[in-house]
């Protein structure tokens, strides 16, 4: 079973790392793929103090019996802040 949530994150104190790390890599200029991969979702561990909320799950898929239809979908949600960040 695969879960999709959705918890929102305190702003990394730092954006610009995001924003420059497209910028050389191994010695490449990689200036030309920047735009697409700023669009692409970030995977991170953060530290516990960063979670303004608690996780609301939007999708629920069995692995072993899910289809292509089932990966376009719409859910409404609701976030509550559980602390001012």
């Amino acid at each position: 079973m695969l879960s999709v949530c959705y918890n929102p994150l305190k702003p990394p104190n730092n954006l610009t790392n995001t924003q420059t790390l497209t910028n050389t890599r191994y010695g490449f200029n990689m200036n030309c793929i920047k735009d697409i991969a700023l669009t692409e979702p970030l995977i991170d561990t953060v530290s516990a103090d960063s979670v303004i909320s608690n996780a609301k799950p939007l999708l629920s898929l069995d692995l072993n019996t899910c289809t292509v239809a089932d990966l376009t979908f719409c859910t409404d949600f609701k976030v509550r802040g559980l602390r001012w960040m």
